[in-house]
């Protein structure tokens, strides 16, 4: 396996949309590591003060080089800035790296990969440099070590306000994933994990759902993983089984299997009460209960006739 390494060195300030959602919608093989660090509020806007007022008397003074002035200029105002941000709006300063790690099995497609990358970065008007010399050490970077080495933190290093880092926001995928559901598969186009909670009334208006697939494509097997699952929740659940595939599970989970037909043992009671269910007033379960085994007796007798 082949690895090169692109550490984004720079980018606009002001971000209207994700920085990084190009870049995980193509699809390519690559890491990508992003580290926050934090820094205190109190130090930072004493250091700006202090910059804020030597810069100021620089412009005074500097009346030479056009350039020169042109560039402290800009210091000043992106001071001055930062400081109003962080004093008015309540924003917070960080030190942002991130790095992107490009992997192949042969070195022709790496290379094309890397093409393809550094053309979506800077078409999103970001600076980057390629990791020479360093590769290393950005390498263990995109491992989950928590490993940021001076070496390239020097280099990748940049400060944004709290409002800029919205904008590194990695999780863009348009997946579902309800904090209560269970595991459904992954995105194909970006392995992101979907989970689907079926039963939240609140974000869903039923339960129902389609699976549809070729013969031997897994729609048995995929629907026996949600009965699986859902029992670990302890949801209860009934199938309607004609062909018989799903007996063995229910012996397996200790389920209530029912037989339906003349030779059966098995049967329905339909005169069965839940005990949680009686409730003192006329409209609970118990009344609506004794209406609907009425109607049942009412129906059968009337066909008997």
């Amino acid at each position: 396996m082949f690895y090169s390494g692109i550490i984004i060195v720079n980018y606009y300030r002001e971000q209207t949309e994700l920085l990084l959602k190009s870049l995980i919608e193509a699809n390519i093989n690559m890491n990508i590591s992003i580290f926050y660090e934090k820094q205190d509020t109190y130090k930072t806007i004493k250091d700006l003060t202090y910059h804020i007022g030597n810069v100021g008397v620089d412009l005074k003074t500097i009346n030479q080089n056009r350039q020169d002035i042109d560039i402290a200029a800009f210091t000043y105002n992106d001071a001055k800035y930062i400081r109003k941000e962080m004093q008015i709006n309540n924003e917070e300063l960080y030190y942002l790296y991130i790095y992107i790690e490009i992997y192949s099995e042969n070195i022709k497609d790496l290379e094309y990969f890397i093409n393809n990358i550094e053309g979506i970065l800077q078409s999103r008007g970001l600076q980057i440099r390629n990791a020479n010399f360093r590769e290393e050490q950005l390498f263990m970077a995109c491992l989950p070590l928590m490993q940021n080495e001076s070496d390239i933190k020097n280099i990748a290093r940049r400060n944004v306000l709290t409002n800029g880092l919205l904008a590194t926001y990695p999780f863009i995928s348009s997946s579902l994933f309800d904090e209560d559901g269970i595991f459904i598969g992954k995105n194909i186009y970006s392995n992101s994990l979907i989970f689907i909670d079926r039963y939240n009334t609140q974000k869903y208006k039923n339960a129902n759902m389609c699976v549809f697939g070729t013969s031997g494509a897994g729609k048995s097997f995929y629907i026996k993983l949600l009965i699986l699952r859902y029992r670990l929740l302890g949801i209860e659940q009934f199938v309607i089984d004609p062909e018989r595939e799903y007996l063995k599970l229910c012996d397996k989970l200790k389920g209530t299997k029912i037989i339906i037909g003349p030779s059966s043992n098995t049967y329905i009671n339909i005169l069965d009460i839940r005990k949680e269910s009686i409730e003192d007033n006329d409209n609970g379960y118990l009344a609506t209960k004794i209406r609907k085994i009425n109607r049942f007796f009412s129906f059968n007798f009337w066909k008997i006739k």
